[in-house]
């Protein structure tokens, strides 16, 4: 039933949707340890969001009710590039 295949969807789309806000707050307040740990929960359901669905709202997600759809590629693209930013950031931490 397609309907039924859209509810996970949607729940992990809210549960970013949280992570997303969480990491804007933790930036305007300068709480670092928490921009890392919600920037890599958010790196994580990312991942497995497209792993189960593929294609999915990335660079418009949040901005409207019906956002265009990146390419799976391109997501990925997007995690690779945030992965190595939190690699540095995590690196910064040890000095």
């Amino acid at each position: 039933d397609p309907e039924e295949a859209t509810y996970p969807c949607f729940e992990v789309c809210i549960k970013e949707e949280i992570l997303f806000r969480s990491i804007a707050d933790a930036e305007a307040k300068g709480a670092r340890n928490y921009i890392l740990v919600t920037r890599t929960l958010m790196l994580n359901s990312l991942m497995l969001t497209t792993d189960l669905f593929g294609d999915m709202p990335l660079s418009e997600a949040y901005k409207s009710n019906n956002p265009p759809y990146d390419s799976q590629e391109e997501v990925y693209e997007y995690l690779e590039q945030e992965f190595q930013d939190l690699l540095a950031l995590y690196d910064e931490r040890k000095t």
